[in-house]
Order: structure tokens, then C-alpha cells, then sequence
């Protein structure tokens, strides 16, 4: 039988790579989020549960992760590809959790492996390179403007820029907003390298690598008479967090429980 979630005033949560910049925020935003509560953080070292008077420390293993898992109502994972492929495992053991991924740089392999949990267990699982309530608002803008723009015969760009530390390039965003293009017109195809000649019809993403940039975002409408941009920047981390929040809530209540979904395909619906 599936287990049915809780109402939204007595969900508990697991974040997966608590240790990391997202991990973090999303720890502390939750601690005053009035429908939402801490009930697990998980690291690649180690695994602590937490209730209202103890805190258990386990050593990380995907069996720890899977006996975690069975006690949370939600999901919530910024961890790494690595990270997820074994949160994967553990959702193959588990039923009717809501779980938010917003891990990037996952192959094809790994977003069908995910997908084919979240159906087996009857999972509520939405899979999002970014969290951002600005990004969404820019993606419908976009289909918008592709609609119009494209067969006008503008040329389509996508550029970003991220800090320097980051481990993926195209970003998981860029990757979402490209699909979103090749959603709204089928004939265009999205490249990731350009050499010599643009070639019609090819959007290409250009990835910037520099500094502390939080990130930035912008789709490029070009043709030889006039250019229109939409654009996004990120300015504080604060606002990915408080969006996964607002998106595991919105996701429990609006999506059926063995539905898989990527961002592009969950805007559409």
C-alpha cells in the first residue's frame, strides 16, 4: 500500500548534501518554515536523524540512507552526481516520498535511473537544475518570445556565467532553458561547442567560468535589424533554497504519486 503524505503542517525532511553551499541554506531557511521540518541531513560523510530530543549520527552507506529515508516525508537533494546515483538506490527501497532533485551534470543514465525509481516506489519526484522563482518566470517568457522570434528568423543564443569553482559546464539551468527552446520549435537544435561558421537553426550554449559569480543567465533573440534578451542573475544563494521550499510544498500537492518530471516538462503541466 502507498504510504500517503502528511499534510504540508507535519512534513519532515531529508536534505541530501547538507554540507554543501545549497545543503546549507536550505538547512537554514527551513528553520523557520511553518510547514516544513528538519528531520534528517545527509553528507557523503555521514548521516544524522533528528527528533525533538536526540540526534543520531550514522557513518554514511546506502543502507543507513535507505532506513533514513523510510522515516521523512520529503526529499530534498543538492548533493552531487555520485550523491544521487546512491540516493537512487535507496528510492528503489522506499514509497510515496515527494523528492526534490536539484543535483546537475547527471548523464542519461543516471535521469533514467531516477525516473525508473520514482515510478517503482510511486514517488512525487521533480527534477530541477534550478529552484528559482525568476527562472521559471524567464522560461515562459522565452517560450513567449521563441514562438514569435524563431520563425521571424532571429538567431538564438544561450549564455552563462557561474563562479569559478563550478564542477559542470553547461550549468543544469542553461541545460533547462535550451529545452525549453527546443520544445517551443521543434527544428532548432541545441549544440554545446561552435566551430568556424554558425550554422541555421543551432542554438549554442556558452559557458563563463570566473570569480564568485552566483549566477547568470540570458537568451539572446538576434537578427540583422534589432536583439531582445531575457536575463536573469542570481544575487544571493538564499533565493535557490527558499524556492526548493516553495517547490517540494507546491509538488506534494500537485503531483500524482508515481510521476517523474524534469523542470521544463512540470511548467508546461
Amino acid at each position: 500500500m502507498t504510504k500517503k503524505v502528511k499534510s504540508t503542517a507535519q512534513m519532515s525532511c531529508l536534505i541530501y548534501g547538507a554540507s554543501g553551499r545549497m545543503g546549507l541554506q536550505l538547512i537554514h531557511a527551513m528553520k523557520n518554515h511553518p510547514s516544513l521540518n528538519l528531520a534528517s541531513s545527509v553528507d557523503e560523510r555521514e548521516i544524522k536523524a533528528f527528533d525533538a530530543k536526540h540526534t543520531a549520527v550514522l557513518k554514511f552507506s546506502e543502507k543507513a540512507l535507505a532506513a533514513v529515508l523510510q522515516g521523512v516525508d520529503i526529499v530534498i537533494d543538492f548533493s552531487s552526481p555520485k550523491g544521487t546515483s546512491s540516493l537512487t538506490k535507496a528510492l528503489e527501497h522506499a514509497t510515496g516520498k515527494v523528492v526534490l532533485v536539484g543535483t546537475t551534470g547527471l548523464d542519461n543514465k543516471q535521469r533514467s535511473a531516477l525516473f525508473k525509481a520514482a515510478h517503482k516506489g510511486r514517488h512525487k519526484l521533480l527534477l530541477a537544475g534550478n529552484t528559482s522563482l525568476g527562472v521559471a518566470t524567464m522560461a515562459k517568457l522565452a517560450k513567449v518570445a521563441v514562438s514569435t522570434l524563431s520563425p521571424a528568423g532571429f538567431d538564438i543564443e544561450i549564455i552563462e556565467t557561474h563562479h569559478a569553482r563550478k564542477a559542470d559546464a553547461p550549468s543544469g539551468t542553461a541545460i533547462f532553458l535550451a529545452k525549453v527552446v527546443e520544445q517551443t520549435d521543434p527544428k532548432l537544435k541545441v549544440i554545446f561547442e561552435r566551430k568556424g561558421k554558425r550554422e541555421k537553426n543551432t542554438v549554442c550554449i556558452h559557458a563563463v567560468r570566473g570569480g564568485g559569480v552566483v549566477g547568470e543567465h540570458s537568451i539572446r533573440f538576434i537578427s540583422d535589424l534589432e536583439e531582445v534578451s531575457i536575463s536573469h542573475r542570481a544575487f544571493d544563494r538564499t533565493l535557490f533554497a527558499e524556492g526548493a521550499l516553495h517547490l517540494v510544498a507546491e509538488i506534494a500537492k500537485k503531483m500524482k504519486p508515481g510521476d517523474a518530471k524534469e523542470l521544463a516538462d512540470y511548467l508546461d503541466s
